[in-house]
């Protein structure tokens, strides 16, 4: 006989790679034989004499809810009791006294779940049981600054590993980016001019379809004068999205093509062709489609940045019409 209350392993073991910061559900169902039982009987004989005596098993099977069962997470303070379903928040105040937080982003914690029903003995029954997890991974992005803040990583390869950890890349890479070149352009300005490239590759490779990820990409090929490739990363950008109806694009649809325009209007400006006006009149129109879509996201920096760089292109191109127009803008600009 086990002792009681006995632990039962729900499925053997598994390991999701749960870390700091996640939210993490749990759903637990199926069916437990929590105590059978085996009942003495007699057949067979004349009259009772000379019967031969069997075993009939009586099982005791019952659903998920009508047990009580354990979830865990093993060498934390994380633990629940009851429910089918059960969302923890996986933070440092889950971790046991004396654990370094910083380091624990490395680690992938298994789950336990095991019945807990006192006067049952699970070990001479069985179980189908079925636990299923999801992890909500936006959470730990500020804990991997946390961990990138301290250990200062010099480069793309030695950031990479603390990338790999769980799905945070397929859930939120837009916002991962994001939270990195941040990080970098606040506290290591020196170090995003060298990953923000292989940075943008590694989380396109991860989300090919991402029109974000795909425009500033094509913005950092600029930066580093490879403008052949920042067109056809642009022009990618603007094709998947140009067909999409206007009232179906959301902020990071318009964000995408704003940054898709001001690489096309950046490369007509910088090649070698850029003191023709005809190259300082395409700018403009490039600047100025970028522009309305950086209005229509209420991001009054980039559309001032945007505005006068057009004005700068059409003063460059200097006829009546283009001056005029850039005395428009300039105009429209001081009087908001």
């Amino acid at each position: 006989m086990a002792s009681s209350p006995a632990p039962v392993l729900l499925t053997g073991s598994f390991k999701p790679g749960i870390t700091l910061g996640d939210v993490v559900t749990i759903k637990l169902s199926g069916t437990v034989n929590l105590r059978p039982y085996e009942v003495e009987k007699k057949k067979g004989g004349f009259l009772g004499i000379g019967s031969k005596r069997y075993k009939e098993r009586h099982d005791n099977e019952q659903s998920a809810d009508k047990f009580t069962t354990v979830v865990s997470l093993p060498g934390t303070r994380l633990t629940s009791s009851n429910g089918l379903q059960r969302t923890f928040i996986f933070d440092d105040s889950q971790l046991n006294p004396g654990t370094e937080e910083l380091l624990e982003i490395k680690k992938e914690f298994a789950i336990a779940a095991f019945i807990n029903e006192a006067g049952k003995n699970p070990y001479l029954g069985w179980s189908q049981l079925k636990l299923t997890v999801d992890i909500e991974t936006k959470g730990r992005i500020d804990y991997l600054i946390k961990l990138l803040r301290k250990e200062k990583p010099q480069s793309f390869a030695t950031i990479l590993p603390h990338l790999e950890l769980g799905n945070v890349l397929r859930q939120h890479p837009n916002e991962l980016a994001t939270a990195l070149v941040n990080f970098y352009k606040n506290d290591q300005p020196e170090i995003l001019s060298k990953i923000s490239q292989d940075l943008y590759e590694y989380l396109l490779i991860k989300s090919p379809n991402n029109t974000a990820i795909r425009s500033s990409l094509a913005l950092t090929y600029v930066e580093s004068g490879q403008f052949r490739i920042a067109i056809t990363e642009a022009k990618k950008v603007i094709a998947q999205l140009q067909d999409k109806p206007e009232e179906q694009l959301d902020k990071s649809d318009m964000a995408a093509l704003a940054t898709s325009y001001q690489v096309l209007a950046q490369v007509a400006t910088e090649e070698q062709l850029s003191a023709q006006s005809g190259a300082q009149l395409l700018a403009a129109r490039y600047y100025g489609i970028s522009a309305g879509y950086l209005q229509k996201i209420s991001d009054k920096n980039g559309y001032i940045i945007i505005r006068l760089k057009q004005v700068k292109c059409l003063q460059a191109v200097s006829s009546q019409e283009a001056l005029q127009e850039a005395a428009e803008i300039l105009e429209s600009y001081l009087g908001s």
